[in-house]
Formats: structure tokens, C-alpha cells, sequence
């Protein structure tokens, strides 16, 4: 056969690099083809199956397959090596298909010296890398997932250490219901986790901000709310609390109960997790006494068992809102503050007139914190309200293809208690809940919905003119709320609903 007639080389390696085994049936070894075309769609239908599933133009794709695909992972991750193994298989298999193609091809013609080898290596080193490339991008991601399930996001560097324990048995004073003081001894506490995110039972976590930024040191929660989510009906609501006031409530049961007068945290409550922080002893019952203390403090104030807490650092807020592209934002009321001090020390004046905005990191930032213009509660309803359009603007895709980057995010400024084995059931949580029936409560002093009843969530001011909560309205508004229908619960507390609230925030 003369080399006019045979088939090319590169033809044949391009072919394999479409789909392994044609550029060897192009080159007449049509049953060597076969089984390699075989092998192919055998390893890639499973593959096609998920993506197709996930990013379909249907009502099954998105976040429910997403959540069964990647549960098995965050429950053992070792099953990411198992992955990452196999697409470097795969990868071996695409390469060999490519290179042995050409050389079935090339085997007539071996001619040219190293002239030709060159010239044909220069041809086939960009081909490879072609291949190579979607299995880097999936390897990347895959290794970046694993760093982030195995990552340990309760522990806090900040926590001071434990006071040193001379035996395994030690003696804690707590107060007896007649306020005398009882001595107990006890041995190794376990702490038991709670259930999954399915029924029966609520789950409650509180949400945290921490306010990061030029001149402040320690950890002060700027942001505080309280989200609860029934698994069974997705019916949930959100708390908001003020972070200036003071003399919240510590539970009994801790040895922080007995560390303050009257039983209450007597600074404002964003210091509580802080505090919990350098008093590991006064909080524990896990290896973040912060979150230990904020849940504590948080619980017995609204009257509700609090199971988790997750705190964002508001730097790590920025890197996430510009990480999945923005956020889409609707200004009801102009917001204007001058000489805004952002977290990376830069200076400026805001000024953001009513309209539609596709707000970066830094405007959401400026957005949620700004307060001087009308008050710190107005500031909780935009709060909430960008929680809302973080959530509806991370989409599976993006997520996916900024894995590595969200990963590292995370990783660098997120701290929470939630078990990372739990992250699907909670994901899958979340995207239960329609944020049109929210029922949201900010326990701020003249609440809209109190207006003219002569009730407010404040009951008096503290020594330092700081409000102190109204107990007993709080924790009776907070059962009402999660005891009725969303909509029911809206009517007899006469609240907006949360989409209502970001409408005119």
C-alpha cells in the first residue's frame, strides 16, 4: 500500500483522543477498536448518567441528585482516593488509546530518524494535554473535596487552653435548685451529637458574623441569628438578636451559671462566643467552647434547644459572594454612610440609591453592616435578606466549578459544629425551605409588630444604657412561632414575610 493510501498517524491518535478505539479502527485493527470503544462507553455511561441527572432540564436534576451523589463521600471520605484513583485509570487508558493508535498507524511508515520523532512528539504533546486536561480538572476537585471533608472546622485557634487536670476524675460546683452550692463528681464526658437533618424534631442552628476587620481583635459575633427548620414540612423561622444587648441568660447545668450575678452574661451578647472562648471551663461539652457558649446563652434566651452553631468570618463573607459570581439585590431604601472602613483597611463612602444591583464581595459586605444612616435593626433585615440571595445565587454549576476556591474559603473561615458527615442531609435541608413563608422575628425595641400594644422585646436598660431582653415575650413569641403554619404564625404575630422584608429593606 503505497503511504498515499495508508492511514495517517496523527489522524489515527486524534480519533483515539475522541474516543478511544476509533483511531485503531480507522488504521485497519478494527477488533482492537472494538473492545477499546467497548471499554470507553462501559466506563463512561455511569459518568454521562450523573451529569445528565444533575444538569438536565428537569425536575430531578440540581441539588437532590447532587446531595446523593456526594453523601457517600462526606460519610467516608477514603471513597475520594477510590475516585481520584480511577480517573488517573482513566486517564492511563485515554493516553495508551491515543498513543497506540498512532503507533498501529505509524508502523508502516518508520522513517525519518529523529527528525520525524520530533516533529511528530511536538504534534502529540498538545493532543495529550488535551486529554489530560478534563481528568486534572476533575482530579483537582476531587482531592480539593477531600481536604475540605476531612478539615477540622470545629476547633477554634483562638480557644485558650483547658486549666490542667492533675486525675481523669475532677469535681465541678454547681448550684442545687435552692441556690446552695452541691458538689458532683464525674469522669469522662461524652458528648452525643444530634440526629440527622430528617424528622421528627426541629433543627436549629445559629448563624454567626464575626467582624473582622482593621483595629479589632478578639471574636465579636456582628451578626446573630438563629434559624429554625422542621425536616418534615421545611417550615422554618429566623430569630434575629441584636448584638448590643446585654444580660442574656445562662442555662443551669454549666458552670458558667454560677460564674455571674443573677445568672447572666453581663456584657453585650456579641462578646459570648469570645468569652467562651478564653473560658473553656465555664462551656463545655465540646471542642469549640465558643460555640459551646453561644448556644448555651442563645437557647435559654429564646426557650428553645439550640443544636448547632456555624460562625463566618465577614472576610471569608467577601471571598464567597465574589467566589460564586455576586449577588443579585434589590435596594428598596437608599443606604448612604461615609468613611466606611472595609475589612482589607480601605476607607470610602457608600452610597447606594434605590434599584436592581449585581453586588461583588465588598458591596455586600458594605450593604449588611452599614447602620449609622437609620439604625442597627434596619441593618437585620438586609442581613437576612443577603443570606437570601447568597443561597439562591451558589447554583450546582457553580459551585462545581469553583469547588477548590469555595474549599479554601471555607476552610480558612468557616467554624462550625455540624458534623461535615451531616453537610448533604443539611444542604438538602436548606433547599427545602421557600422563602416566601419565612417567619421572621428581629427582638429589636419597637418591633413594627408591637407597635400600639404597649409590649416591647426590651425590658429596660442595663447600668450601661444597653436594652436587656424581654424574656418571657421573646420565648412566648418564639414558640409561637414555631408551634403554628408558617402563614398562621405571621398572622398571629402580625410579621411580613421574610421575601416582603427584602422588598422593601
Amino acid at each position: 500500500m503505497s503511504d498515499a493510501h495508508r492511514p495517517g498517524p496523527l489522524r489515527a491518535a486524534l480519533l483515539s483522543a475522541l474516543l478511544p478505539g476509533a483511531g485503531q479502527f480507522y488504521a485497519g485493527r478494527q477488533r482492537r477498536g472494538l473492545w477499546l470503544i467497548g471499554i470507553t462507553f462501559a466506563l463512561s455511561i455511569p459518568a454521562l448518567v450523573v451529569v445528565i441527572l444533575l444538569f438536565g432540564p428537569w425536575e430531578l436534576s440540581g441539588i437532590a441528585i447532587a446531595v446523593d451523589i456526594i453523601r457517600p463521600f462526606f460519610k467516608h471520605p477514603a471513597l475520594l482516593h477510590v475516585l481520584f484513583a480511577a480517573i488517573i485509570a482513566l486517564l492511563a487508558f485515554r493516553v495508551f488509546a491515543v498513543l497506540d493508535a498512532f503507533a498501529v498507524a505509524d508502523r508502516p511508515r518508520r522513517h525519518g530518524g529523529w527528525r520525524r520523532a520530533l516533529v511528530l512528539g511536538a504534534v502529540l504533546a498538545p493532543l495529550l494535554a488535551l486529554v489530560a486536561w478534563p481528568h486534572g480538572w476533575a482530579g483537582v476537585r476531587t482531592l480539593a473535596l477531600h481536604q475540605g471533608i476531612t478539615h477540622d472546622y470545629e476547633t477554634d485557634p483562638q480557644q485558650a487552653a483547658p486549666p490542667p487536670t492533675t486525675s481523669t476524675t475532677t469535681e465541678t460546683t454547681l448550684p442545687t435548685a435552692d441556690d446552695t452550692v452541691a458538689t458532683t463528681s464525674s469522669t469522662t464526658t461524652t458528648t452525643v451529637a444530634p440526629g440527622p437533618f430528617v424528622g421528627p424534631g426541629r433543627v436549629t442552628i445559629a448563624l454567626l458574623g464575626s467582624d473582622a476587620g482593621p483595629g479589632r481583635y478578639g471574636v465579636r459575633t456582628d451578626t446573630i441569628i438563629v434559624v429554625s427548620i422542621d425536616p418534615d414540612s421545611g417550615h422554618t423561622a429566623m430569630f434575629s438578636v441584636p448584638r448590643n444587648q446585654a444580660q442574656w441568660p445562662i442555662p443551669e447545668g454549666i458552670p458558667a451559671y454560677s460564674a455571674f450575678p443573677d445568672h447572666r452574661y453581663p456584657d453585650l451578647i456579641w462578646g459570648v462566643y469570645g468569652y467562651g472562648l478564653a473560658h473553656p471551663d465555664l462551656f463545655p461539652g465540646g471542642p469549640n467552647s465558643g460555640g459551646n457558649a453561644i448556644k448555651a446563652v442563645l437557647g435559654e434566651g429564646l426557650g428553645i434547644e439550640i443544636d448547632y452553631f456555624a460562625l463566618v468570618d465577614l472576610l471569608g463573607f467577601v471571598e464567597i459572594v465574589d467566589v460564586i459570581g455576586g449577588i443579585d439585590i434589590y435596594v428598596a431604601k437608599p443606604v448612604h454612610e461615609d468613611n466606611v472602613v472595609r475589612p482589607d483597611g480601605t476607607v470610602l463612602d457608600v452610597d447606594i440609591p434605590v434599584g436592581e444591583y449585581h453586588f461583588d464581595g465588598n458591596m455586600a459586605l458594605d450593604y449588611v453592616r452599614l447602620r449609622h444612616q437609620d439604625s442597627d435593626y434596619y441593618r437585620m433585615d438586609r442581613q437576612r435578606c443577603v443570606l437570601e440571595a447568597v443561597a439562591a445565587g451558589a447554583d450546582l454549576s457553580t459551585v462545581v466549578r469553583r469547588l477548590p476556591a469555595i474549599t479554601y474559603i471555607i476552610e480558612g473561615n468557616l467554624r462550625t459544629d455540624v458534623p461535615v458527615s451531616e453537610w448533604p442531609d443539611l444542604l438538602e435541608l436548606v433547599s427545602q425551605i421557600d422563602t416566601s413563608r419565612v417567619v421572621g422575628v428581629r427582638f429589636i425595641p419597637g418591633a413594627p409588630e408591637l407597635a400600639g400594644t404597649g409590649k416591647s422585646y426590651i425590658a429596660g436598660v442595663d447600668a450601661n444604657g444597653y436594652g436587656m431582653p424581654n424574656l418571657e415575650l421573646i420565648r412566648h413569641t418564639v414558640q409561637t412561632a414555631l408551634e403554628n403554619p408558617p402563614d398562621e404564625a405571621m398572622t398571629l404575630l402580625d410579621l411580613e414575610s421574610l421575601r416582603e422584608v427584602c422588598a422593601a429593606a
